[in-house]
C-alpha cells in the first residue's frame, strides 16, 4: 500500500532534521511510502534543513498549518496520507501500524497515540509531558472505536493518517482555520458517515514547549480557536453556548490546594504543577473569551 507522509513545518531548523531521520527510519518498504516536508515560509534555516534529506521539499508561501497540509495533500501520490508534526519523533513501527487498520469496514482515518518526549526535559515540558492534551488514547475505547461524550470524538495531525479521497471530497482542511482545523476535519468525517478508528501502537513522540511563555501561548490559541470551530458547527453539536464548566472548577480547585503548599513554603514540584495546572487554565478561559469575542459566538 502506497503511503505519503506529510509534515508541515514553519521556522523549526532544530528539530525537523530529528522528525525526518524518524520517518526515514519506518520498519516499512522503502518502495511503499514517500515522505514530504511542506515549509510554511520559515524564516530561519528550516529549508536548509529540509534539503539535507531524500524527501520531497514543498514550499507554501500562505501562512497557516492548514495551507501547508493542502499542499501535501494536493501533491501526494499515495491513497493514504499520514500526517504529523515537526516537533514530533515517530517510532519505526508507527507507519506500519497506522495503516494496517485501513483493512477494516468504512474506516476513512486512523489515529495513533501521541506520547511526551522528556530525554532533556525542563520542568515545563515534564509538566507538559505528563498532562499530555494530545494522547488521543482516551478518547477510544479497547476495540479502538471512539468513545462518546459531549462532543465527538477529534483526532490531531500530529499522528493521523487519511484515505486521500476522502480527504479531498470534504475538501480537506479548512484555510480559515490557523488552529483546530484537525478538530474541524475529525468531526466533518464521521457526519459524513466515515469510522474514525486508532491504533495504540502507532506512536509518536512529541516534544512540548520549553518556557511558560510557550504554554501559555500555547493554550490561550487552541481556547481562542475553538470558537471557530465550534461556530461553524452550531448546527450539528445543536448548541448556541459552549460552557467548559471543567475549566474553571479546575482553577478553582488548585488555587485552594496551592493555599498549604504556599503556607509551609514546601513541597516545590507538587507547587510547581499547581502553578503551571493554573496557567494552562487561565489561559484557556481567557482565550475562550477572546476568541468569543472575536468570532461573536459564546465560548466560555
Amino acid at each position: 500500500m502506497k503511503v505519503s507522509v506529510v509534515v508541515p513545518v514553519k521556522d523549526n531548523e532544530e528539530m525537523i532534521g530529528d522528525c525526518i531521520e524518524s520517518l526515514l527510519n519506518q520498519d516499512f518498504p522503502k518502495t511503499d511510502y514517500e515522505v514530504i516536508v511542506v515549509d510554511n515560509n520559515s524564516r530561519d534555516n528550516t529549508a536548509k534543513e529540509i534539503k539535507r534529506y531524500p524527501v520531497k521539499y514543498l514550499f507554501e508561501e500562505r501562512i497557516g498549518a492548514s495551507f501547508a497540509l493542502n499542499k501535501g495533500v494536493n501533491e501526494s501520490s499515495g491513497p493514504i496520507i499520514a500526517f504529523t508534526d515537526s516537533d514530533c519523533i515517530a517510532d519505526n513501527k508507527w507507519l506500519g501500524e497506522l495503516v494496517k487498520v485501513f483493512n477494516e469496514k468504512n474506516v476513512a482515518s486512523v489515529a495513533g497515540e501521541v506520547i511526551g518526549f522528556t530525554p532533556t526535559a525542563t520542568v515545563v515540558e515534564q509538566f507538559l509531558a505528563s498532562y499530555n492534551n494530545l494522547s488521543q488514547g482516551k478518547n477510544f475505547d479497547e476495540n479502538g472505536d471512539p468513545k462518546g461524550g459531549y462532543f465527538p470524538v477529534y483526532v490531531v495531525t500530529a499522528n493521523v493518517a487519511y484515505k486521500k479521497n476522502i480527504l479531498v471530497k470534504l475538501g480537506m482542511f479548512d484555510t480559515q482555520m490557523r488552529s483546530g482545523h484537525d478538530v474541524d476535519l475529525s468531526w466533518r468525517v464521521q457526519w459524513a458517515g466515515y469510522k474514525i478508528a486508532f491504533s495504540p501502537e502507532a506512536l509518536i513522540y512529541h516534544r512540548y514547549r520549553r518556557g511558560v511563555f510557550g504554554m501559555f501561548k500555547k493554550f490561550f490559541g487552541y481556547s481562542y480557536h475553538r470558537s471557530l470551530y465550534l461556530k461553524k458547527h452550531r448546527k450539528e453539536l445543536n448548541k448556541r453556548i459552549f460552557f467548559a464548566r471543567y475549566r474553571y472548577n479546575s482553577l478553582l480547585k488548585n488555587m485552594v490546594l496551592m493555599i498549604p503548599f504556599l503556607i509551609l513554603k514546601r513541597g516545590k514540584e507538587e507547587k510547581l504543577k499547581l502553578v503551571f495546572q493554573n496557567i494552562v487554565d487561565i489561559a484557556e478561559i481567557t482565550g475562550s473569551i477572546f476568541g468569543s469575542l472575536k468570532n461573536r459566538v459564546v465560548v466560555l
